[in-house]
Formats: structure tokens, sequence, C-alpha cells
């Protein structure tokens, strides 16, 4: 019933006040656990968050709670700004808020949010193949992404330069099955 009085706009809105929020509690984990561990309790009393080596959880109960959140909220935005002409998309949308949903989704290192990331990348891309007004040359831009993906798989197995990303793991047993069979 609801639904019929929500607008593509406010969504957009809302998504960019709360990708900001999550994107801070996840930086507060970081940097400043004592802080995180007095504040975030009173607000979700099961977070895990700075309690362990297991991720970040901002505001979420769990690591893979915080990606898969946030792989929601970049689906809705995008969903979202797909729902004005692509003149009026400039107006409304904006590139940060894709940015920040990223790197929320990184932040938490969660492997099934950052496969979940990859999925719907994939999925966007096929959806935007033919459409020029949007997406550009889908082709090129699965090309890009694609290469990004292979030369980043090939710098964590051959170098371990990414070490943000270790403690992961659905990585970590990965590159064990990888290191040995």
């Amino acid at each position: 019933v609801m639904a019929q009085y929500i607008k593509p706009v406010q969504v957009i809105r809302v998504i960019k006040i709360s990708s900001l929020v999550w994107c801070a509690f996840a930086l507060l984990g970081s940097y400043a656990p004592e802080v995180y561990r007095y504040i975030v309790p009173a607000l979700v009393p099961d977070a895990l968050g700075a309690f362990g080596d297991r991720g970040q959880t901002s505001l979420a109960p769990e690591a893979t709670d915080f990606g898969f959140t946030m792989v929601y909220l970049l689906a809705l935005y995008r969903i979202s700004a797909s729902c004005f002409p692509p003149k009026l998309e400039k107006n409304y949308v904006s590139n940060w808020v894709y940015v920040v949903l990223v790197a929320n989704i990184v932040l938490s290192k969660s492997a099934s949010g950052i496969f979940a990331l990859i999925l719907v990348t994939i999925i966007f891309l096929i959806e935007n193949i033919g459409r020029k007004e949007r997406g550009g040359s889908a082709l090129r831009n699965i090309s890009i992404v694609t290469m990004v993906m292979f030369m980043a798989l090939v710098a964590i197995i051959q170098t371990r330069i990414f070490f943000f990303f270790f403690g992961i793991r659905g990585l970590d047993l990965f590159l064990a099955a990888l290191y040995s069979p």
C-alpha cells in the first residue's frame, strides 16, 4: 500500500544519507574500536564489528549482513536511478554513492558480499548491452571489469600485496586451494 507513495527521488535521498551513516560506523569500527564498542551495542546488541577479525559490521550484526545490505542498497539505488530519463538522471543520481556503497562492501570483508557485488555488476553490465544512453558500450565495460578483476586476482595470488583482503574466509580458502591443491 505504501509503495505507491514512495518516489524514486525519495529512495535515492534515503540511500545517499544511509550509505554515509553505514560508512561512518564502519570506519569508526576500523579506526576507533573502543568508541565503536561503546556506541554500537546500544544500537545493535549483537554486532560483532570490532570484536573479532571477521570483518567490519558497521550497524549490522555480522559482516555478511553488512555486505549484503550494501549490495541491496546498491541494486536499489541503480533501479531507482533507472526510473529517470537519461537527461534527468544527471540531476538526481550521484556517482559518489556508488563509490561509498562499494567501499562499504569492501570494508565488510565479507566474501559473500564481494561475490554478490560481482554478481550484481555482471547483471548490470548484461542489462546495459545495447543501451548506449545509460551504460555506454557494455562490451567495453565488461572487458574493463573482467581485466581489472583478473589483474587483481593475479596480484593477490602472486604478490599478496592486497593485505587488506586477507582474513576474508572465502578468499583465504580459494588461495589455499590454489597453493596446495
